[in-house]
């Protein structure tokens, strides 16, 4: 087998990438029910975290699907077992909540336990003191600034403790992506053993903080996001293209670790890229594709380049008119390519010319193929594929194209080439040229 079909072939087994996350991702719910009144986690502790439902709470509309709704008075909550992260451990904390509560402290999500200095983390809303968010550890809080988060809308709240913070004060607290503030508090981080609890704090019965409003994707990462990362998962969630979860989230970045080479989600295949440049988060490419810089200093993230397919020169005519290509479905990685070959006749036999270089033009009217100078080969035939399938006036050739990031920018050229009967001539299309993408 020559080296151009040998490529051929390997372009049609697929390379399955299947969906990883890391250990340090570790409890998440999009509150899709298992069965009965069970809350799947979709994070790394499994069964051990999954979330047990009681009192007012009905599932609703969410910004990424399935929310929860809280009635906001004791026993309307989500239990979600015990907390997985515990003393001065870094970590991400993350979630997605409505209110119009007007006064007072609400809770959309807490852990740990409340006796003692430090050993709780309840991430507050303080209606008090103009709805901002607020980081409550038993002995101790922060002073919240920034947007007012009871408006009704709903907003993505996330505090990380990064690698080597000890205290409140360096906890990083952002709302929607965006840093809010840090240097607030003095209280240590020492998260005691309790239970994950959607829907209130972690205090003792008469000082309970409830929340009345909606909850969505609760997640809890045992490693200190940057802040590229926190725009990213904020970006990620709100594109209408992407409407990514945090579980979808974590598998980016397994690709961006370098954990997997490669993933495929929605039939839109990422990979890890460097030499980014712009603007930390998410950035739409031309023709659909995306890229999420994770880290502005080194150029570091994921990307999906686009797909292409576009045409150039001038086919000749065949008895059903000019022949054209048109590509219905793009090379995608992990997908099928299909090429269309328009005004093919119905007293002839349609093949593909597929090559890996182009040349030329050459007129095939030199060595007798046709009497028509306008016929122009411009592709190497280095593949020749058919008779194509005929559906009307058109043929299609199809190409699985490999879930495999190495293809990534890869052209193949295209050209239609048909023999009619009638006259005993060919005639060719126009030329297609493939590269390879997301």
């Amino acid at each position: 087998m020559n080296a151009p079909v040998f490529a051929l072939v390997a372009l049609s087994t697929a390379i399955a990438l299947p969906a990883q996350i890391g250990p340090d991702f570790l409890v998440h719910h999009d509150f899709l029910p298992t069965g009965g009144s069970t809350y799947l986690n979709l994070g790394s502790t499994g069964v051990a975290n999954d979330g047990t439902p009681s009192g007012a709470v009905t599932i609703v509309a969410g910004p990424l699907g399935a929310a929860v709704n809280l009635g906001g008075v004791m026993g309307d909550e989500i239990n979600c077992g015990p907390t997985p992260i515990l003393g001065g451990q870094e970590r991400t904390v993350s979630v997605w909540a409505r209110t119009t509560a007007a006064s007072g402290l609400v809770t959309p999500l807490s852990f740990g336990t409340n006796p003692g200095n430090g050993t709780k983390w309840d991430m507050d809303i303080d209606c008090t003191n103009g709805g901002t968010l607020e980081l409550g550890v038993s002995g101790g809080r922060t002073t919240g600034v920034g947007p007012a988060v009871n408006d009704g809308q709903w907003h993505m709240l996330t505090m990380v403790l990064p690698t080597g913070g000890t205290t409140i004060n360096q906890v990083r607290v952002f709302v929607d992506g965006v840093f809010a503030y840090s240097n607030s508090g003095t209280q240590v981080v020492n998260t005691q053993p309790g239970p994950v609890i959607v829907g209130r704090s972690a205090n003792p019965l008469t000082l309970i903080q409830f929340f009345p409003g909606d909850v969505d994707e609760p997640a809890l990462w045992s490693k200190g996001f940057r802040d590229e990362q926190v725009k990213g998962l904020y970006d990620v969630a709100v594109d209408a293209n992407l409407y990514y979860s945090p579980y979808e989230f974590e598998q980016l970045l397994e690709v961006y670790r370098q954990n997997q080479p490669a993933v495929t989600i929605g039939g839109r295949t990422w990979l890890r890229a460097t030499g980014l440049t712009g603007n930390a988060g998410l950035t739409a490419l031309p023709n659909g594709g995306y890229q999420l810089l994770f880290d502005t200093v080194t150029g570091e993230g994921v990307a999906t380049p686009p797909a292409s397919f576009v045409t150039a020169g001038t086919g000749c005519a065949s008895p059903a008119g000019l022949s054209t290509l048109s590509a219905p479905q793009l090379p995608v990685l992990g997908g099928t390519l299909q090429v269309d070959v328009d005004n093919v006749s119905a007293t002839g036999l349609s093949f593909m010319v597929i090559g890996y270089t182009t040349f030329g033009p050459f007129p095939i009217s030199a060595i007798g193929l046709t009497n028509d100078p306008t016929c122009l080969g411009t592709v190497s035939p280095d593949v020749f594929v058919g008779p194509l399938g005929v559906a009307g006036s058109t043929a299609t050739f199809l190409l699985p194209i490999p879930a495999d990031s190495a293809l990534t920018g890869a052209q193949l050229h295209f050209q239609g080439l048909q023999l009619e009967f009638t006259n005993g001539f060919w005639n060719l299309s126009d030329r297609g040229t493939a590269t390879l993408g997301f």
